[in-house]
């Protein structure tokens, strides 16, 4: 058996739905006569929350801080999906890098080949060289190279930076050493 909004719904509540938000609040009362309340938010088949209060004016709170938190939200969301949209600035011939691992850190360069469109690049991956004098146990500083290291691949430009694998981003580097380290 599948459950779903209708299971958990309270029977006889009053449903309350803010035309303006993706949320919906149903209203009863308890067998002890408070003030009770379930907040389903989006598409959720269980309750968000599900509390019995006091008083009215705090369930009231409860649910205007509720609506609050939620416009919250989705403004955040909008503003990170048009901040994700915006077309790339970067040039060819700038230097990206990364910087990534859990035991060590490694580091990686990137050097942008060819944009493409608004918000595709095609990158290569370039070496990188020791800064002298920056040597100690099993670590170093590291600055961009100048060797072709690989091949050439596109990526798509999302935040100020490119995706390379499911645990390293690329973002433009400000020409400072990076640490680097390795396990033996």
């Amino acid at each position: 058996m599948k459950m779903t909004r209708e299971f958990y719904k309270k029977k006889g509540a009053v449903k309350i739905a803010p035309k303006d938000i993706n949320a919906e609040f149903y209203i009863y009362e308890t067998s002890k006569g408070k003030p009770a309340c379930q907040c389903f938010i989006g598409k959720a088949a269980k309750p968000n929350w599900h509390y019995s209060f006091q008083t009215s004016e705090r369930m009231e709170k409860k649910i205007a801080d509720q609506i609050e938190s939620i416009k919250i939200s989705n403004e955040m969301k909008a503003a990170r999906k048009a901040k994700a949209q915006e077309p790339c600035t970067w040039a060819v011939g700038d230097i990206l890098s990364s910087s990534w691992g859990y035991d060590q850190t490694n580091v990686s360069f990137f050097k942008v080949l060819k944009l493409i469109g608004k918000r595709s690049v095609e990158c290569v991956r370039i070496s990188s060289r020791e800064v002298e004098g920056s040597e100690g146990f099993m670590c170093c500083n590291v600055v961009a190279g100048s060797n072709v290291a690989g091949k050439p691949f596109k990526a798509l430009v999302s935040n100020n930076r490119i995706k390379i694998s499911y645990s390293e981003y690329a973002s433009p580097w400000d020409g400072k050493p990076m640490y680097s380290s390795w396990y033996a």
